[in-house]
């Protein structure tokens, strides 16, 4: 019995897909550089992509390449610095075919003491060599 036709639609295109790909996709969500993470700040994401995905944390100093099966990173509010080797991590995932999406911050705001400090991952380098640029209103 249907009760509610509003996502009828839809529901019916997700159950349809499902059926279809026998792999369910992986999605990463970057860690190890103060990054917000999936079991604390990103749970209510994490518990709707899982209903679609598969969502795991990639810690990029661990590895040695970016599982294949991987194919989509996102990278959600940096505060340190990612390393030249890290990059190259990142840049060897684009080259084939992966997709990021980067969610950055460029002003660390500390609401309680009022006062707004620039921040910097070191992405620009990196970004720009795609023709991307991320600037601070401040």
């Amino acid at each position: 019995m249907i009760q509610n036709t509003a996502s009828l639609e839809y529901e019916i295109t997700r159950a349809i897909k499902k059926l279809v790909h026998q792999a369910t996709p992986k999605v990463g969500f970057v860690t190890g550089h103060g990054e917000l993470t999936l079991d604390k700040e990103l749970t209510y994401i994490s518990k709707v992509l899982a209903q679609e995905y598969a969502v795991e944390p990639i810690n990029l100093r661990t590895m040695s390449a970016i599982p294949t099966d991987i194919q989509t990173i996102y990278v959600v509010g940096p505060k340190a610095r990612f390393t030249d080797y890290e990059l190259y991590l990142l840049d060897q995932f684009l080259m084939r075919g992966g997709k990021i999406g980067l969610l950055i911050d460029k002003v660390n705001a500390q609401i309680q003491q009022g006062t707004a400090i620039p921040a910097d991952p070191g992405l620009d380098p990196f970004l720009a060599n795609y023709g991307v640029g991320v600037t601070s209103i401040c």
